[in-house]
Parts: C-alpha cells; structure tokens; sequence
C-alpha cells in the first residue's frame, strides 16, 4: 500500500468521524457537490440500481438484498420499503445506528471482509465503496467475500472506474483496474456481465455487473 494513503484504521477513524460530523448527504456522498445536486446523483444510481436489477429480476418480486458498505441507508431504505429484504453493512457506528433508528432493513455494523450472513443473496450492490478500501489485501478480501454471499443466479453490482491502470487521488481513494476486478471475481466463479457508466457530471465511475452461472 502506498505510504500517502490512510491505514486501514485511520480509514475506519475517517468515515466514522465524516458520518458523525456530515449531514446525511455529505456524509456518503460527493463532498465536491451541493446538497441539491447530491440528491440528484442519489436519485440516479438509485435509479440505475434498480434498472439493473430489474433486466434479471422481476423488480416487483421481493429480493435478499445485501447493501456494502450503506452508510446511512439512502439506498437500503429506498429498497426496503420497496418490498425487498435488505440488510445493511458499515464500518462506521455511528451510521449503522442512524440506520437502526431511521431506516426500514436489517443493519450490521462490520467491515466488508468479516461480514458473515445468515444466507445468501440474491443481489449484493456496493455503490462508491470499493475504491474507498486501500489496502490491497483488505481489498482482495472484501470483493471476494461479497462474490461469496452472492446466490447462483444472483448478481454482484460493484461501482468504481472502468480503467486499466491504478488511479490514487488523495489519501482515501483508490482505483482499480478492471482486470483486478476481473481477477477476484472470475476465481470465485463469477461472471463480467457489462459495466455501466453513471454520466453524471463528468464523473467517470459507474457500475460494474456481476453474476454466479
């Protein structure tokens, strides 16, 4: 891990304290956007989310839907209360409790890497959390615990860029390559469906499309 970027611990510290001290938008979102344009870019890749489900799912048949990395369950509540059986996992206390409180679902306050679940997932999205983790080795292990508690036929929905070189900004980002994704998920029997570019403002991230055969 390069020496500039946070430990795995003061990356826990940082979100822990950014939810604590942020409003709901900021928190988990776009510290460079308003609040107004956060709540457009919400409503977007809640609508692209649900876009993708619904081309390998019926979108009105209740789902097992697992949130990585929730914060403070803007998209696990939307879903929740939609029909669907969430549950939510975060790092950070402070959200997992603001989602306990407010939100509709089930929350866990656990890193991606040592979340065990009582079953299987019929979908298990992780939206603008991946690149956030920067060890590597946490990394490879967090993506492959997701891959793990996806059912057969069920979807993985991971977003980050779609490049072929490691991109770093600042001390708390990084991206990966696609062959690293790539990497991880075909050793665990998934699938590369398509990936999906949010075109939002410039922002070059979208969502990477997952399935177990």
């Amino acid at each position: 891990m390069t020496s500039d970027l946070l430990t795995q611990e003061k990356a826990i510290e940082y979100w822990e304290e950014r939810h604590r001290e942020s409003n709901i938008l900021k928190a988990g979102g776009d510290r460079g956007l308003s609040d107004a344009a956060n709540k457009l870019f919400y409503a977007l890749r809640a609508g692209r989310l649900l876009e993708l489900i619904a081309r390998r799912f019926n979108p009105l048949s209740p789902l097992l839907i697992l949130d990585a990395g929730c914060g403070r369950g803007l998209f696990s509540d939307l879903l929740s209360r939609g029909g669907h059986i969430v549950t939510g996992i975060d790092s950070s206390k402070t959200a997992i409790e603001y989602c306990i409180d407010n939100c509709s679902g089930e929350y866990f306050c656990s890193e991606i890497r040592n979340f065990r679940p009582r079953s299987l997932f019929d979908v298990v999205y992780s939206i603008d959390v991946m690149f956030h983790i920067l060890d590597d080795r946490v990394w490879e292990d967090s993506l492959a615990n997701l891959c793990s508690t996806v059912i057969t036929g069920g979807l993985l929905i991971i977003t980050d860029t779609h490049l072929k070189e490691r991109w770093i900004k600042g001390d708390y980002i990084v991206h990966r390559p696609s062959d690293d994704y790539l990497g991880v998920t075909q050793q665990v029997g998934l699938s590369f469906k398509d990936f999906h570019p949010y075109n939002f403002g410039g922002n070059p991230i979208g969502f990477y499309v997952f399935e177990r055969p």
